[in-house]
């Protein structure tokens, strides 16, 4: 019986799972990238679609609106900025060791 089940078992690609600790942590790390580019990407189309809309339903209350939400966008985009560079950074210096 195990010997039918090893026949009809899928074999596992070598070249689709990572290796080595280091292939694995470059595919943490990209996934953890794509993931806050997403997650940033929303959250700024979300205020920058809601701030529009306000602006062409009440044009008076949008002024108030945009001077909430204008640090808010431009916070997200510095950190996701300085997130991106600490991790380019970590992996420039993990070369060099």
């Amino acid at each position: 019986m195990s010997e039918n089940l090893q026949e009809t078992a899928l074999p596992i690609k070598p070249e689709i799972r990572p290796r080595t600790p280091d292939e694995i942590l470059a595919h943490g790390d990209a996934m953890v990238r794509f993931t806050l580019a997403i997650i940033i990407g929303l959250a700024i189309a979300t205020l920058t679609f809601g701030g529009i809309f306000v602006w062409f339903k009440d044009p008076q209350y949008s002024r108030e609106l945009w001077v909430i939400i204008g640090p808010i966008i431009s916070g997200a985009i510095q950190g996701a900025i300085g997130f991106l560079a600490g991790q380019h950074h970590r992996a420039s210096r993990k070369k060099h060791r």
